[in-house]
């Protein structure tokens, strides 16, 4: 017996493999095709490149390039590691790409040491074969999801075939993007996250690398420390309040000169636009915006020349003056003294309130911290660093968790998601500095626009059309009927044996079926592929393509379902057991 239950497994595994040969034949075929690049696809190569010419830099004029010149000087840099590690280091600093974090373009960046090519079709061998790898990380990851979900049975193969030979997973892997990194990302994070709600309650699971006595005793005391610190941050604050008062005087020079277009024709007279910039004397006596703010005394305003005119207006940051003159001042020059008062702003009391709860917050991390929060953290923060959109479905699914595991196990371990989403997030703004800066950019503003109720009532039917006909257009009608009967399937079980289900969540002693966590995995992709087409600045498939491998999870759901349905119940009716 065990030996034709081994026979199968590697019959399976090798029929998997098949499947893997074809999946990745397939796109190598339809890569010999692609002819034409997105807009996007070049935008990865000057961004991830850190290229300034047609990026703000302009070419120089009254030359003429040829066409591999212009192509060589937009796409590509110094092709030497040095070069590379110099661009991942701006990347990280600032992508210059809002939408979009610097992971992507940090291993492009790296991939592309050596490279540099005018010819578009070796172009795209070169950095579509890193997707190559991302897709060949997507399907071991996928072979080994789905195993630890389902066990080894046939029904891998549909799973691994529906996954990884449509058209949209093709187009995943050959668009030069960040999606089929975000693709391998869900992929990890969801097997990792089975890994561990399969080991929750294991006696050895989520123990401290802190896990003794003193560490537990010396914890108040670190937090009595802080809490004098930060109480004599607030009285340094206070104190400093008593010196804003004072008049202080900082030098004005000539920051930037520009011709103004309203100068007077008839007399010919040129005027200029010179914005000047304070110079402080202090280091501490000057503008910390937007803790403390300098507010500038433009009537003390004394100038050096008569050719100025008392400032026209202030800039957004005080800290800049306006002027008009009829001479053309070098820049840098000194325009002038201007006298000054500082107002320290209630943001700095919220800064220190806010870091005072961040540490605290962090000393009780510390002591929470295991293996388990290490990997999975690790694991959180890689997916969602593939794209401000992953952060919908990490909360999703880190939400349900930690529900299940409120009624799970101990209460340390009721913490356990919770203290490792906050060290995801800690860890994406360490690899990322400007990743909460995304939801507060442009796209950002955009997303929060359609988060109204009058957006969804005016737009939900287009919405769910346009929904509809990406699954359909991209998969098949057969397809989408048979996950809508997957989620029909669920919901028939959820009522007949709603008695159980209530049971089951009153328990104290919760287990969690495997089966459940694939449903679960398949509900929370498919309300995230919505949720992202409703939000998306373009109802593109680009957007949600990465999620379609859990997706299908819902169909191999309802496939296996049936099967023990029919397998089980069926024969049992038969023989006069019972009803289905």
């Amino acid at each position: 017996m065990q030996q034709k239950i081994l026979s199968q497994v590697k019959i399976i595994a090798f029929l998997a493999f098949f499947v893997f040969c074809v999946a990745f034949g397939l796109r190598l075929y339809f890569l010999e095709f692609k002819q034409v690049a997105h807009m996007d696809e070049i935008l990865s190569i000057v961004l991830s490149e850190y290229n300034e010419y047609g990026w703000g830099k302009n070419f120089e004029p009254h030359k003429i390039y040829t066409a591999k010149q212009l192509q060589h000087m937009t796409l590509w840099n110094d092709s030497s590691l040095s070069g590379a590690l110099s661009d991942v280091k701006k990347l990280y600093v600032n992508n210059r790409d809002d939408p979009h974090t610097n992971l992507y373009y940090s291993l492009l960046r790296l991939w592309h040491i050596g490279f540099i090519h005018t010819d578009l079709k070796q172009t795209f061998y070169r950095g579509i074969s890193l997707n190559f790898v991302f897709f060949t990380c997507s399907f071991v990851l996928a072979f080994m999801l789905y195993v630890r979900l389902f066990g080894f049975n046939y029904f891998l193969l549909y799973f691994l075939a529906l996954a990884f030979l449509n058209p949209a997973s093709i187009n995943n892997t050959l668009f030069l993007r960040p999606y089929a990194l975000q693709e391998m990302s869900f992929l990890l994070l969801c097997y990792v996250f089975v890994r561990i709600l399969q080991s929750f309650k294991n006696t050895s699971f989520n123990i401290p690398f802190l896990d003794n006595k003193d560490f537990a005793l010396k914890l108040k005391k670190y937090i009595k420390i802080w809490s004098i610190c930060i109480i004599f941050a607030f009285g340094f604050c206070f104190a400093l309040r008593f010196f804003t008062n004072e008049i202080r005087y900082a030098q004005v020079v000539a920051h930037n000169i520009e011709i103004n277009t309203e100068s007077n024709i008839e007399t010919k007279e040129i005027h200029y636009k010179i914005e000047g910039k304070m110079l402080f004397s202090s280091s501490i006596f000057r503008d910390h915006s937007p803790y403390i703010v300098i507010e500038p005394m433009l009537d003390s305003m004394k100038f050096t020349s008569q050719v100025l005119s008392p400032p026209i207006h202030q800039d957004k940051n005080p800290r800049y003056l306006q002027f008009d003159s009829t001479k053309d001042i070098q820049k840098g020059e000194i325009i002038g003294n201007i006298a000054y008062t500082l107002h320290i702003s209630y943001k700095l009391y919220v800064m220190l309130v806010l870091v005072y709860v961040i540490g605290c917050v962090l000393f009780v991390c510390v002591r929470l911290l295991s293996y388990e929060v290490l990997i999975l953290a690790i694991c959180t923060a890689f997916a969602l660093l593939s794209g401000y959109f992953a952060l919908i479905f990490v909360v999703m699914i880190y939400f349900l968790a930690t529900l299940w595991a409120y009624r799970a196990k101990a209460y340390k371990d009721k913490l356990f998601f919770a203290t490792t989403f906050i060290y995801s997030l800690l860890l994406s703004k360490l690899l990322y500095p400007n990743y909460f800066s995304g939801f507060v950019g442009g796209r950002g503003k955009e997303v929060g626009d359609k988060l109204s109720l009058e957006y969804v009532i005016e737009n939900f039917y287009q919405i769910c059309t346009q929904f509809f006909d990406i699954f359909t257009h991209y998969l098949s009608y057969s397809v989408v009927i048979f996950g809508l009967f997957g989620l029909c399937l669920a919901c028939v079980y959820a009522l007949k044996y709603r008695s159980a289900i209530l049971v089951y969540f009153k328990s104290d002693d919760v287990g969690l079926n495997p089966q459940l966590i694939a449903l679960l995995f398949g509900i929370c992709a498919l309300l995230w592929a919505f949720v992202v087409i409703f939000v998306a600045p373009y109802k593109d498939l680009r957007y949600i393509m990465s999620i379609f491998p859990l997706l299908f999870l819902l169909l191999n759901f309802a496939l296996v379902s049936l099967y023990h349905l029919l397998s089980h119940s069926v024969p049992q009716y038969v023989r006069g057991g019972g009803g289905l």
